[in-house]
């Protein structure tokens, strides 16, 4: 019975995430993750109550993920070698799920939300701020390449249709974004392209 309850759990998170992803958390109704499983708003009830329930059982563990990731970050000082490890952490952590990227970095719905949204936010001027480099004369170019770096790492994992599997996106991902930088990207594995020579260390 445990396992046939964690089974069913399993199944509202996943029909949840789908719609969270496709309509935004805010329309998103009780009933509508009912309706995709095919079972009633009551029968709902016995795994989650509401809907903010599901939402953080969905996101806080990738929320304090990335939290941790962007800890270790800032120990390191945001050298170019710290960058390039966090762009890698969060590209793996964004990869794992198409849906879950998209809740956490372009719904505004859920961005909303008191908590788990303000947290998120927190988050994303965090990483901002590990990735603007600076700029001698104009601060607000260190501002624009940081915003421009987080899109080229996103972006493509969220919208590039026709792979289910994120991961072979990480790399080209984070090359860009370390190219946006003016930093070297990660060693290239076998078949990668390299980035320009112009990049720094």
């Amino acid at each position: 019975m445990t396992g046939q309850r964690g089974d069913t759990r399993r199944r509202v998170r996943d029909a949840a995430l789908t719609l969270f992803a496709e309509r935004t958390y805010g329309a998103t109704r009780l009933q509508d993750i009912a309706d995709a499983m095919g079972v009633t708003k009551a029968a709902l009830y016995y795994y989650f109550h509401t809907k903010e329930e599901i939402l953080a059982d969905l996101v806080e563990p990738a929320v304090e993920e990335l939290e941790a990731i962007l800890d270790r970050a800032e120990g390191h000082g945001f050298s170019p070698a710290a960058t390039r490890d966090l762009l890698v952490a969060m590209g793996e952590l964004y990869a794992r799920d198409r849906r879950l990227l998209t809740v956490l970095m372009f719904d505004r719905t859920f961005r909303a939300q008191p908590v788990l949204g303000a947290r998120v936010l927190a988050c994303r001027r965090r990483t901002q701020r590990a990735l603007n480099r600076g700029d001698a004369e104009d601060a607000m170019v260190g501002e624009v390449r940081a915003l421009a770096a987080l899109a080229a790492l996103t972006v493509p994992l969220a919208a590039l249709e026709g792979y289910e599997d994120l991961r072979p996106l990480v790399g080209p991902s984070v090359a860009a974004a370390c190219a946006v930088l003016g930093i070297r990207p990660p060693r290239a594995r076998a078949g990668a392209a390299a980035v320009g020579s112009t990049a720094s260390e």
